[in-house]
């Protein structure tokens, strides 16, 4: 009887996988009670030491979590090399609230050599998933021609997304960014915005227990 040795090495990668994703997910569970005192006595040390386990398992989460407890110093040494790594751990599993964060260290240097390009390429990534937050920063560099060529019309349709998803500010920058536009590109609005709209996931709900960074550029 032959034995198909990759078929079989393919198995037993899916069971470990889906085995790190459960243990993940339960440590993330179990951090979020210790850190915030719910079902279980407040215990940080030990809500610490199971996010760290959480995120090594590969839990989006949990990484997102732990980097913004280094990049704030809260309760763990402060890390901003160690939070930026652990956002962009997130962002490529395609996490949105990860790469908003790993977009807006771009833009602020943090932990790494200020980069507005890719900035841009990460707030895109996060604002076709729905990201509010990200879709007004595009706004913003479209509109100061800040990562990407100035483009007024690009700036109002990200704007609109962001002001459509209730993100304060963003209906005064749509108006600005339209008293800018031609007669023309007012003609092409509808059009423009329905191309992205077409390209943007509906938003995932954000959970509760995940703290991220939400400030604008």
């Amino acid at each position: 009887m032959k034995i198909n040795v990759l078929a079989l090495a393919s198995c037993f990668l899916l069971v470990a996988c889906s085995g790190d994703i459960a243990r993940g997910r339960a440590e993330y569970d179990r951090a979020v009670q210790y850190l915030q005192g719910v079902g279980r006595e407040k215990d940080e040390t030990k809500g610490i030491a199971l996010l760290e386990s959480a995120s090594d398992a590969g839990n989006a989460d949990a990484q997102i979590r732990l980097g913004y407890l280094y990049l704030r110093g809260k309760s763990i040494a402060k890390d901003d090399v160690k939070a930026l790594l652990l956002f962009k751990r997130a962002a490529l599993q395609g996490n949105a609230d990860a790469q908003y964060n790993v977009g807006l260290a771009y833009v602020k240097g943090i932990a790494t050599v200020e980069n507005l390009k890719e900035a841009f390429a990460w707030f895109l990534r996060a604002a076709l998933q729905g990201d509010a937050g990200s879709q007004y920063n595009l706004g913003v560099m479209y509109m100061n021609g800040e990562g990407v060529v100035r483009d007024p019309l690009a700036a109002y349709v990200w704007f609109k997304e962001a002001t459509d998803n209730g993100y304060e500010g963003a209906k005064q920058a749509l108006e600005s960014a339209r008293s800018l536009l031609s007669s023309d590109q007012v003609k092409a609005l509808r059009d423009e915005v329905e191309k992205i709209e077409h390209r943007i996931k509906k938003p995932r709900p954000t959970p509760q227990a995940v703290e991220v960074q939400t400030q604008p550029l």
